[in-house]
């Protein structure tokens, strides 16, 4: 989202203000929840990669006594990235059970989420007077509520030996806010 603001008087008073607003409520997931799942190398991979950009900016001048302007931006991030093998209901009657085709065990099996979303934010303005009073301010709000998780719920796995590396369950958080909050006032008198 963008907002500009100018205002400008000749008279005794100019005032501005500059508003922008952002909000992600999204989803990612990958889930397998069967009751076999028979294959050389599984994988459930789940990824996010939003954006938000919020600029606020804005200019005041007067001729008279007072220029006033500001800015704000808001952002909020509440997504989800899951990557899942099994049921988490409870009424599930199975577990899910990962295997290759026709023999007893796996190649390999990845479940991984990552989150990386980013928030970009930059909220500024400038007063001027040639009076006696110039103001300028500035704020930003961003809040980043985003949910990462991997997970085995109620499965069983057989891979091919018990080599560390053929089961890897990862969750990453990699989310980024990258805010800039500038304002400024100039008066003659």
């Amino acid at each position: 989202a963008e907002a500009v603001q100018v205002s400008g008087t000749s008279g005794e008073a100019a005032v501005g203000m500059s508003l922008a607003g952002n909000g992600i409520g999204s989803a990612h997931r990958a889930v397998i929840e069967a009751d076999s799942v028979k294959a050389g190398s599984v994988q459930a991979l789940a990824s996010d990669y939003s954006t938000q950009i919020g600029v606020a900016v804005g200019g005041s001048g007067s001729k008279g006594q007072v220029a006033i302007a500001g800015s704000v931006t808001a952002n909020v991030s509440t997504s989800t990235t899951e990557a899942r093998v099994g049921s988490t209901s409870t009424a599930a009657a199975y577990a899910t059970d990962i295997r290759t085709d026709g023999a007893q065990s796996a190649d390999a099996l990845t479940v991984k989420a990552s989150s990386n979303g980013q928030i970009w934010t930059l909220a500024g303005n400038v007063a001027i007077s040639m009076g006696n009073v110039a103001v300028g301010g500035a704020v930003s709000y961003n809040q980043n509520g985003t949910t990462t998780e991997a997970a085995l719920v109620n499965a069983t796995v057989n891979t091919l030996n018990s080599s560390a590396g053929n089961v890897k369950v990862q969750a990453l958080n990699n989310a980024q806010i990258n805010a800039a909050e500038i304002a400024g006032g100039y008066s003659s008198n």
